[in-house]
């Protein structure tokens, strides 16, 4: 594996249906090792990874890639291309990760069946048996309890190429990673510490942004304040000084008006006041500047609050949302899943545990239907390691 550098050189890249640019005059260079990819959701860190991996080509600038470039995508629908010749090898490294992941031979001709967890852990297997220079992960511990995220991150720690890593778990961050990238579009900033470390840096950075815009508000405000006063100190003697409303006869003021004009001091306060004119222009160009680097610290900065998932639901007017007989559910070859009989009630929350691949999801996808026949709205989501039904509360021993 030959081991180079990753270079993004001036890039511009927006999509089809986006009239605003992505990122412009993108340049950043990133070496051996894993780093991690972080920002919010939608600010750009997937476009970034496809850049990397030649899965996206840019509208301007170009991407120096490595040798050989591998994406594993955040969904596990698809098949990885060229699993079955990682899944029928029986070498030193398939076997081995075969063990080390939990895999099974036969997970090519029941991908279907397979759970996310599942899916995922074949994926990362997949990736690390080919031996790429470049590896780019989008989210790898999505659908995996805590065991296997472990399993994963020891997995991972063994590459030795140049990899890219989107997680929104911290502590798989900081367990692998060195060096962290900052994405939130327009803007990408890249630090050489671990994330979290990245992120208390990004936060000291922002703090600081903010600090010095204020002082040089101030600053501004003084100076405007100090010209508005000798403009009006200028207005001032101008009118004193014009001849226009004396009488033609007081030959007296006009002889003080023109001995103050021959000595130049009627033009004293206008000049004190035009001296500030390039100090006014200076202020406002170093407060611009301020303020746009002040935008982008508070973009990066991961630290401020955000908004979460909200789902609202109504109470069911049925006191009985299911009764259920007991069945058997297929998880694939001869594994099978034995429900008891279930009832559950318009107040009732269950919650469903268990490791990876013990049939958490096909539980899940059992039921829903059943819900659909009696008219009853529900939500499925997927959501980090997490499988969560919003209309069951109560735990359930399956």
């Amino acid at each position: 594996m030959s081991i180079q550098t990753l270079e993004f050189q001036y890039i511009t890249f927006h999509y089809p249906q986006q009239s605003v640019d992505l990122f412009c005059d993108l340049s950043l260079s990133v070496g051996p090792g894993w780093t991690a990819v972080i920002g919010a959701n939608g600010g750009g860190k997937s476009t970034l990874l496809k850049l990397a991996c030649n899965r996206l080509e840019p509208l301007a600038g170009s991407v120096l890639h490595p040798g050989l470039c591998l994406y594993v995508p955040q969904r596990t629908d698809e098949i990885p291309p060229s699993y079955d010749e990682f899944a029928y090898s029986y070498d030193a490294l398939s076997c081995k990760l075969h063990g080390q992941l939990g895999l099974h031979r036969d997970f090519l001709n029941r991908w279907d069946q397979l759970s996310h967890g599942e899916r995922k852990r074949a994926q990362i297997a997949w990736a690390l048996y080919e031996k790429s220079d470049l590896l780019c992960i989008d989210e790898p511990t999505n659908h995996l309890d805590r065991d296997a995220m472990h399993v994963i991150v020891k997995a991972l720690q063994n590459y030795r190429g140049i990899g890219l890593l989107v997680s929104h778990d911290r502590e798989v961050l900081d367990a692998l990673c060195t060096s962290t990238v900052h994405v939130q579009s327009p803007f990408v900033s890249k630090l050489s510490c671990p994330p979290s470390q990245a992120m208390e840096e990004m936060r000291k950075q922002r703090i600081a942004a903010e600090t010095a815009y204020v002082e040089q508000g101030k600053q501004l405000k003084r100076l405007m304040k100090e010209k508005q006063r000798r403009s009006a100190i200028a207005g001032v003697q101008d009118s004193r000084n014009t001849k226009r409303h004396i009488n033609p006869k007081d030959h007296d003021a006009k002889a003080r008006i023109d001995g103050f004009r021959v000595s130049g001091g009627d033009k004293v306060a206008g000049q004190l006041s035009r001296q500030l004119d390039s100090r006014v222009s200076s202020e406002l160009a170093t407060t611009q500047s301020l303020h746009k680097t002040l935008g982008e610290k508070r973009a990066l900065d991961l630290s401020k609050s955000s908004g979460g998932i909200t789902l609202q639901g109504v109470k069911h007017a049925a006191r009985v949302l299911l009764d259920t007989q007991q069945a058997v559910l297929s998880l694939g070859g001869d594994r099978k899943l034995f429900l008891p009989p279930l009832a559950l009630s318009h107040t009732d929350r269950v919650g469903i545990r268990g490791p990876n691949g013990i049939g958490k999801s096909t539980l899940v996808r059992h039921l829903l239907p059943l819900f659909a026949e009696k008219s009853i709205r529900s939500w499925y989501l997927v959501f980090c390691q997490a499988k969560i039904l919003g209309l069951i509360t109560r735990e359930s021993r399956v």
